[in-house]
């Protein structure tokens, strides 16, 4: 009996001692699931982007164990149709990549934390970063998004096939009618199946009205910037007279152009190329030969056209549960040298100068002289315009829509910008605030 009731005691005493510690152990992993927050992040880019964004959120869950970054991607095509799919359902990730040209929309929507409170408790950190690298993500006064890297209208060229045309070294300042000057002497020197890519796009456009101290839009996004039409009638003119000459690409090759494999300069088929300077690398590397950047042509007693453009911003989403630990991530997307080590200028240039000073060394030739060019660009910019209202996509295709019809001779310049006026001006309507 002695025995027995000994051996009973033991089992339950065991059996207890089980359950404390299974309750003890159960009570460990629940206090640390709940201290650690998990934040949700969304951005788009290429595989690159992809793995070089998401071994820097693996070193900041390693330096931060109590936060956990659940990550979504995808390209640029379908980011924000997927982006929208998750404001309609308040399902946006905490932290989201964004762009100028899409920002205003997402703030007038209320869909972006004002950050300006996380500076003012330290945990968004600018003491490294110019001011004037930071005013493209604010709207009204407040900071709705993060600048990751400073980029700036470019044109790349081919400095041997300008030497070979017997033209000098490109210096800033040259007018546009300096270059309609070498575009010519180009095409007589390297003949028919030779073309000279020029500024023609919307943005291009956006560029040539700041040069007369307008904008594409108005102050508040309800209609277009500038009220007399003979500026884009000048603007398309000037590519209309050098299409009729053969100077410029038909329509017919640049809609061959697919890709950046595609390129008319990465096959010598022309010796410049309008980009924004992030592209450089990417284009140098298709061209396999050096190329170099220059700023847009000027407008003789003009205005500095060139600015500093955020190449795409960090934000915080209004619904997330966790901003702080968001505008943390942002933080360390934006001053971890570590970090950096990573993306080496993958966004554009760093606008923490002492990032930037870090990576200098690391960085390929390319990226350097990308580097070096938005130190030339600063002495030849003026502020960056406001961020572009909601609808500025539609109205960019409602753009190139035109352009496409001139270039087919469907439509005078005249006619296409009356046409563009009244497409612009309708959506933009739709922009007026009650």
């Amino acid at each position: 009996m002695k025995l027995k009731f000994s051996c009973t005691v033991l089992s339950i005493f065991l059996v207890v001692t089980f359950i404390l510690t299974g309750c003890s152990s159960s009570n460990s992993t629940s206090k640390d699931s709940k201290d650690q927050v998990t934040i949700r992040m969304v951005w788009w880019g290429n595989k690159e982007v992809h793995e070089r964004t998401q071994k820097v959120i693996d070193l900041f869950e390693e330096q931060n164990p109590d936060i956990k970054v659940s990550t979504e991607f995808t390209g640029w095509d379908g980011y924000w149709d997927k982006l929208a799919t998750q404001a309609a359902g308040q399902n946006i990730p905490d932290v989201v990549n964004m762009d100028i040209q899409y920002l205003s929309e997402y703030v007038d929507r209320d869909l972006l934390l004002d950050l300006n409170p996380y500076i003012d408790k330290g945990i968004l950190n600018f003491d490294d970063v110019d001011d004037s690298l930071l005013d493209g993500g604010i709207i009204n006064g407040k900071l709705f998004a993060v600048n990751q890297g400073t980029n700036s209208p470019a044109l790349t060229y081919d400095p041997e096939m300008l030497k070979e045309a017997g033209i000098s070294e490109i210096e800033p300042g040259y007018t546009w009618d300096d270059f309609i000057d070498m575009a010519k002497k180009l095409k007589n020197h390297f003949g028919d199946d030779s073309y000279v890519s020029v500024p023609q796009g919307f943005n291009d456009f956006g560029y040539y009205l700041r040069q007369h101290g307008l904008w594409l839009y108005n102050e508040d996004g309800t209609g277009l910037g500038y009220d007399d039409d003979q500026y884009l009638v000048d603007f398309l003119e000037m590519q209309q007279k050098l299409r009729e000459e053969n100077i410029t690409p038909p329509q017919d090759v640049m809609n061959s152009v697919q890709g950046l494999e595609d390129e008319l300069i990465v096959h010598k088929t022309s010796p410049f190329h309008p980009l924004t300077s992030n592209e450089f690398t990417a284009i140098q590397q298709a061209a396999d030969r050096p190329l170099e950047l220059t700023i847009f042509p000027s407008l003789e007693g003009g205005e500095y056209g060139q600015y500093l453009k955020p190449g795409q911003f960090y934000a915080v989403s209004s619904h997330s549960k966790h901003p702080e630990e968001a505008a943390k991530l942002v933080d360390f997307f934006t001053n971890s040298t570590e970090a950096h080590e990573i993306l080496k200028a993958i966004y554009g240039v760093p606008i923490s100068s002492k990032v930037q000073e870090h990576i200098t060394p690391l960085v390929d030739e390319p990226t350097k002289q990308i580097f070096d060019y938005i130190e030339l660009v600063k002495d030849y910019s003026s502020p960056i315009s406001p961020p572009e209202p909601s609808g500025h996509g539609e109205i960019s295709s409602m753009y190139t829509r035109v352009l496409e019809k001139i270039n087919f001779g469907e439509l005078t310049p005249e006619d296409a910008a009356k046409q563009f006026r009244s497409e612009a001006e309708a959506r933009l309507a739709k922009n007026t605030k009650d």
